[in-house]
């Protein structure tokens, strides 16, 4: 009885588990509304497929680049950034940014992976539909960003 009852509920637990919608959102940073000081390179194009957001205010932070995605549904999102460490070595990487949603800053600092990848920034609670997505300098040098995904 008690081998019936713990196999009922591991299929019911599965059951319910397929019925959680999951969502994935891909946002191309260089297709950004409003670039503010961070401009679209295309010099990685061959690597990475795509062109991305560089931001080289030579030392001082370059205005945020924003934009206003929409997502399908609320939820808890995972974020991720495609990013790399462009001047690798024995000092912090020079091309740090931060990613803000709707004015919120996650804590993790991006462009520290000494290859183009997928860097984990966090996640998020999305409680609307429409959010407003930002590129946060931290500069020594500049920064840079390709695409933000993320999941619920």
């Amino acid at each position: 009885m008690k081998r019936t009852c713990l196999i009922l509920m591991l299929i019911l637990a599965g059951i319910w588990s397929c019925k959680v919608e999951k969502h994935e959102v891909f946002i191309e940073a260089e297709s950004f509304g409003k670039k503010g000081g961070w401009v679209v390179d295309p010099q990685f194009v061959f690597q990475m497929g795509s062109p991305y957001l560089l931001a080289h205010g030579l030392g001082k932070p370059v205005e945020d680049a924003v934009n206003e995605v929409n997502i399908p549904a609320p939820g808890k999102y995972h974020v991720w950034a495609r990013t790399m460490n462009w001047a690798p070595g024995e000092w912090d990487a020079p091309g740090r940014f931060r990613l803000t949603f709707d004015g919120k800053e996650l804590f993790a600092d991006l462009g520290t992976v000494d290859a183009w990848g997928w860097q984990y920034a966090g996640t998020i609670k999305v409680r609307d539909t429409v959010l407003t997505i930002g590129l946060h300098d931290r500069p020594l040098l500049g920064g840079n960003a390709s695409s933000e995904i993320g999941g619920c």
